[in-house]
């Protein structure tokens, strides 16, 4: 009984680490971005960072913290998970891409309209 919660210890401070260390380093810099982007620069580069991180859940299907947990639990199939993992992401890759190359044509399409 006691190595399962020594096991869901380890687990929880990998998954921690894995989940709040970009938001720590993002909490940390904020004094530093704001000291060197104007309030205009600032909201637009806030708005690009958080809608790319929700790109990134949406389009990835969050597969990162889903490969890590079945790797650690299923290690005999680690080469599969990860492979699996890495078609979703280039999956993603492509859709965001398309995504993007959509956007700068109505763009583009809008501007020469008006």
């Amino acid at each position: 009984m006691n190595s399962k919660y020594k096991y869901l210890g380890k687990n929880t401070i990998i998954f921690a680490i894995s989940s709040f260390g970009t938001k720590f380093l993002s909490f940390f810099l904020v004094p530093l971005y704001t000291a060197v982007l104007s309030t205009t620069e600032y909201g637009t580069a806030d708005l690009i960072t958080t809608t790319g991180t929700l790109l990134v859940f949406i389009l990835t299907i969050n597969i990162s913290s889903s490969v890590l947990r079945f790797v650690i639990e299923k290690r005999d199939y680690g080469r599969n998970i990860l492979s699996y993992g890495f078609r979703v992401l280039i999956i993603g890759t492509l859709a965001c891409s398309i995504v993007y190359h959509i956007d700068s044509i109505a763009r583009e399409v809008i501007v020469s309209f008006f």
